[in-house]
């Protein structure tokens, strides 16, 4: 039994000379800073609101461009 013990003791090393533990650590640490800057741009350049006439058609928004009506009532010679 004290041999496992002993044999137990001598593996690993300190837990930052372990390549798998910079991965543990290293993929969610950049994914938390890659949050942070998409934050950051989102709120250095706010979207503006869409202003001018417009409609959605299926997945497109098409600008509505204004349509010349035809008389109601017939031109009088």
């Amino acid at each position: 039994m004290s041999k496992q013990t002993v044999s137990s003791q001598q593996v690993g090393g300190p837990w930052y000379k372990e390549p798998l533990m910079w991965l543990v650590l290293g993929l969610p640490a950049t994914v938390v800073v890659a949050g942070f800057v998409t934050l950051y741009i989102a709120a250095s350049n706010p979207e503006t609101l869409v202003t001018a006439p417009h409609s959605k058609i299926g997945f497109t928004v098409e600008k509505l461009t204004p349509q010349l009506q035809a008389p109601t009532s017939p031109a009088k010679p």
